[in-house]
């Protein structure tokens, strides 16, 4: 499926506009994303809110492996020095792939993960009322 025929299914699916610009149904997306830039807002009552600390990432060549990504990412030297809320939220947003399937597994699992985490869900009930899986949307570029 190329990234015409993606955005032509999602535009069918749940949808929102804000400031000129279109966001896409979390929910929806899990099943039909083909892209690896992706970022999330929570969407609400006129209110628009960028949930930034879970950038995903999928790479489908030169693969450097979790822990050298989280040292990357981090500047770190040893991943003792890294706190466990880093190390797993890093091991939900970074994937290294080699196939279609692949791919779009690790799109699912992102999204599986990023809808229970406890700190998206906090970040979003700071900012918000409450917190409704529903109105969490994506932009694909």
């Amino acid at each position: 499926m190329n990234s015409l025929e993606t955005l032509l299914i999602l535009k069918n699916t749940s949808t929102i506009s804000h400031n000129k610009k279109e966001y896409f149904s979390l929910l929806a997306v899990k099943d039909v994303i083909n892209s690896n830039s992706v970022t999330k807002f929570n969407i609400e009552d006129g209110k628009i809110y960028e949930i930034y600390q879970n950038e995903l990432l999928i790479r489908t060549e030169k693969f450097i492996g979790i822990e050298n990504y989280i040292l990357e990412r981090t500047g770190k030297k040893d991943l003792a020095d890294i706190s466990k809320q880093i190390i797993d939220l890093n091991k939900h947003c970074y994937y290294e792939v080699s196939t279609a399937d692949g791919y779009f597994e690790a799109i699912k699992s992102y999204i599986d993960y990023i809808v229970v985490n406890k700190d998206t869900i906090s970040n979003i009930e700071k900012n918000f009322t409450n917190y409704n899986v529903c109105n969490i949307y994506v932009e694909i570029f």
